[in-house]
């Protein structure tokens, strides 16, 4: 039946044509009577119309040519272009990181200090969040990771100091024969400093992250603190809530372009003193804590495990995931929180040990006897 159609709607057609002189020659089907006229014309005088049921089969039979490779977005990639990467990163052990020396603990949570991540560290007014952060860049900028602190709360010769501090591991202003020893190994670090000191426009702090990246190969900016960033005029468009998102998005995206690490300081909210602080307590919307890759808090708690008074929490790990506590012992003299600067002291002999111990000795030695404490 349907063939009946086809035919008489070819012929149809093929009279119209005619008609009209838009065809030299007659309607022909590929499997009709005359298929002998076709092969007999050349490739120019084949008819521009043949059978109908052919037209539809044609068109609905996939080509059995391969089709051209499709154009792929920017926006858009394949595992076939992350594959070789992937497997690089399995075969390299420093695709974890640097590994910290001053804070063994810290590189077994963290694994270690990758470029390109944004860390949040907070903690309660007075704890010692700047110190910590001086010597935890420290370990890292004496490994060659090149390091520029924007410091809005300490003035930079307050900080240098601190630092010097700090590498030499006593007060170098009670040696100062020493000085120069200690200044010029300073002088040897990859070390700068932003000469920003109190309230700043984010777009100059940016301006000077980005021309340490561009020109000094910076991998490792610490902003201290964030709040100095946030506009204090009542005229401010927006709240500081939503200037502290603007700011955060704008690091974000900074550490991930140039591939550079970022750790802003940032102060918590005031909350009771008797309770932890957690990743609700910064300061500001959940945009902190959402967009950092590691967040670390600074605890002023008894850890009774450790015997000690003050530890960082890690709260937040997206490159592995685990969570915990690394202790933290203070000591006045280097202004350290490292457990390799500690010296046990016995109450009943008052003699100071002088030899530097590693952190499992330590933790051995605490748990010796009740008699032994940390200054």
């Amino acid at each position: 039946m349907n063939d009946i159609f086809v035919n008489r709607f070819c012929y149809f057609v093929n009279k119209c044509v005619k008609r009209h002189d838009l065809l030299r020659y007659k309607l022909l089907t590929i499997n009709g009577q005359n298929t002998r006229s076709v092969n007999t014309l050349k490739d120019s005088d084949k008819p521009l119309i043949t059978k109908f049921s052919d037209t539809l089969r044609n068109v609905s039979k996939p080509s059995d040519k391969p089709s051209a490779k499709k154009s792929c977005h920017s926006a858009i990639t394949t595992f076939q272009s992350l594959r070789e990467e992937i497997l690089n990163e399995m075969k390299d052990p420093k695709c974890c990181g640097v590994q910290w020396k001053r804070f063994p603990e810290l590189n077994k949570l963290l694994k270690g200090h990758r470029s390109g991540e944004l860390s949040v560290f907070t903690g309660a007014t007075g704890c010692g969040k700047t110190t910590f952060m001086s010597e935890y860049s420290l370990d890292l900028c004496s490994q060659g990771v090149t390091t520029l602190w924007g410091s809005f709360e300490v003035k930079n010769v307050r900080l240098a100091k601190m630092m010097i501090t700090q590498m030499a591991g006593k007060h170098i202003d009670q040696h100062l024969d020493e000085f120069d020893v200690w200044a010029d190994a300073m002088e040897a670090l990859p070390l700068y400093f932003m000469t920003f000191h109190g309230q700043e426009s984010i777009d100059k702090v940016l301006a000077a992250m980005t021309y340490g990246v561009e020109v000094h190969d910076v991998k490792h900016v610490i902003v201290d603190n964030i709040q100095f960033m946030l506009g204090l005029s009542p005229n401010q468009k927006f709240d500081r809530y939503w200037q502290q998102d603007l700011v955060l998005d704008q690091f974000r995206k900074f550490a991930t372009r140039y591939d550079c690490h970022v750790s802003l300081v940032m102060h918590p909210r005031k909350e009771d003193d008797m309770n932890e602080l957690n990743n609700n307590s910064i300061f500001g919307g959940a945009k902190a804590t959402q967009e950092a890759d590691n967040v670390l808090i600074v605890q002023n708690k008894w850890l009774s495990v450790y015997k000690c008074h003050k530890y960082v929490q890690i709260t937040k790990n997206r490159w592995d995931g685990d969570l915990g506590k690394v202790p933290l012992w203070f000591d006045k003299d280097s202004l350290s929180y490292s457990p390799l600067n500690r010296r046990i002291t016995d109450d009943n002999k008052m003699n100071r040990d002088e030899r530097p111990l590693d952190f499992a000795t330590i933790q051995c030695e605490i748990d010796e006897s009740d008699d032994w404490r940390l200054q």
